[in-house]
């Protein structure tokens, strides 16, 4: 079943269960799936060929969803674009993924997106349409004036159209961040998406009762797959286009419901809002964890909340690797990322690619049915990070436990040496974390005249607490080992975060280690 099949049934086995819900506005399956509908035969009526390209500069608003499902529907491509782009870097994958039609944002968090777009658009020579929700200016289709083509074809047409989709087409084009060079396009089939969602459904027993809060932007894997998992158990989705810990709890509260999830940054801010334990979140059950790495401290911090978290790893060329589940033991809810995921084989692999045994510390491989199809255009990009037997490399450094329970240690990028010694940043990381005037923290390998690499680590303070650089590397050194502890500690009032709010370690490195990441 392709996702449009999986939304006609939701519309029929749910049809009094809001679909989604955006601030006052509630949707039921059957509107959901008549908005989809509509824009799929505009789609059509605008002339998208089957694979062809459909970018999407949305925020996270019920027309994100018509629209993305609306151009899958159709058998195009939905190409997801990150909204806090600058205006070269959406010229770049606008260009790379050859989009011929575009719906955007006018404006959004105080930003003028048609501004950015007419600075270049002269330089795109293929982009023909471009659909604006909200104001257009001339040469522009309203969203409404969009939706009003559909008029001209039968929805018999669109059932036509659906029927011939294959689950190996590419139905979605989601770009990687970027830190190993230029932002690439991985290509997600029909199928691949569809065994994603069934991962994350047995993982958090989501049933039709459920109502996710989504925060997380659809133009990311985890927020895709959090949202149209919700049409696959006919269950609800409450959709913020902004990130409060407050509004978060408010929402919470207000409409009853049950899974949330994010980066643990997230949860931290969560946790430590004002609104914690002061609102009625009874409903919620499960917090799902993505991203980055979940601290230890964190975990128990939750639970002690009566809040079970689960930790989801993957990355946008996987979607979900592993899991940790219900009833797992507490030192493999803090320590692990969980076990295979459905449809998903590992293997840990040294500098030369040989499968080492468990215990053994070495990068991440990971083969399944759920990962992408492939680099968009660059097939020797495709080659290099895949291997004769299928294996795609991660650059993450990984240990198996016997038990099947994996370890993530950190970017191979982050390791350094320490005087001929392998440090891993996260096991640092995760110690510094635990200290109580210690909100965010990060560290990283910097260069050293003595002993090569030395590591630098640098820590936001919880709000009204103090501590000293010495005092944190003192707290350090009674619970690692010497060589481990870092060389110096920088206090900030920020760490650099990314749209998901993943921090970004690259700008912590000085210039001339940037080349690292």
């Amino acid at each position: 079943m392709r996702l449009y099949d999986h939304l006609v049934r939701a519309a029929r086995s749910s049809a009094e269960r809001p679909a989604i819900v955006f601030g006052e506005r509630r949707i039921g399956y059957p509107e959901y799936l008549s908005e989809v509908s509509r824009a799929a035969r505009a789609f059509l009526r605008l002339g998208v060929q089957p694979q062809e390209r459909v970018a999407l500069l949305l925020p996270n608003w019920p027309q994100f969803c018509f629209a993305a499902l609306g151009a899958m529907a159709a058998g195009g491509v939905a190409v997801m674009l990150n909204l806090r782009l600058q205006a070269e870097e959406i010229r770049h994958q606008l260009e790379d993924s050859g989009s011929r039609v575009l719906v955007l944002v006018d404006r959004f968090k105080g930003r003028d997106y048609l501004e950015t777009l007419a600075r270049i658009r002269e330089r795109l020579p293929a982009l023909e349409k471009v659909i604006v929700v909200g104001t257009p200016q001339p040469g522009q289709l309203g969203y409404a004036d969009f939706l009003a083509l559909a008029d001209g074809l039968e929805p018999e047409r669109l059932v036509q159209v659906v029927s011939v989709r294959s689950e190996d087409e590419t139905l979605a084009l989601l770009y990687t961040s970027g830190t190993t060079g230029r932002p690439k396009g991985v290509m997600f089939g029909h199928g691949d998406l569809i065994r994603n969602c069934q991962s994350y459904l047995s993982a958090i027993r989501m049933t039709a009762e459920d109502r996710r809060l989504t925060v997380v932007p659809m133009y990311h894997t985890s927020g895709m797959v959090a949202v149209f998992s919700t049409i696959l158990a006919g269950a609800g989705v409450v959709l913020l286009d902004d990130f409060s810990a407050d509004e978060c709890w408010r929402a919470i509260e207000r409409e009853r419901c049950t899974v949330f999830g994010g980066v643990p940054t997230i949860l931290t801010l969560m946790l430590r809002s004002p609104l914690c334990g002061q609102v009625d979140a009874s409903s919620l059950r499960v917090f799902v964890s993505f991203g980055a790495p979940l601290p230890p401290a964190l975990v128990r911090a939750a639970r002690e909340r009566g809040l079970d978290v689960l930790n989801v790893y993957g990355m946008t060329e996987l979607g979900i690797a592993t899991l940790t589940q219900f009833g797992d033991p507490p030192d493999r809810l803090e320590r692990t990322v969980g076990r295979a995921a459905p449809h998903v084989e590992l293997k840990i692999a040294d500098r030369q690619r040989r499968p080492l045994p468990d215990g053994e510390v070495g990068e991440l491989a990971v083969r399944s049915r759920t990962m992408m199809k492939g680099y968009f255009g660059q097939p020797e990009a495709t080659r290099a990070c895949f291997d004769a037997e299928g294996f795609f490399y991660t650059r993450d450094l990984a240990r198996r436990l016997p038990d099947g329970y994996l370890e993530i240690l950190g970017r191979l990028d982050d390791m350094y040496i320490r005087g001929g010694v392998n440090v891993y940043p996260k096991e640092i990381e995760d110690v510094l974390a635990t200290h109580p005037a210690v909100q965010l923290c990060a560290v990283v390998g910097v260069p050293d005249p003595v002993m090569g690499e030395v590591g630098r680590a640098f820590v936001v303070l919880r709000p009204g607490k103090t501590a000293l650089p010495e005092e944190l590397r003192a707290y350090l050194a009674e619970r690692i080992a010497d060589y481990k502890v870092p060389a110096a500690v920088e206090i900030r009032d920020a760490l650099p975060l990314n749209s998901t709010g993943k921090i970004i370690k690259k700008a912590l490195r000085p210039p001339q280690e940037e080349s690292r990441s």
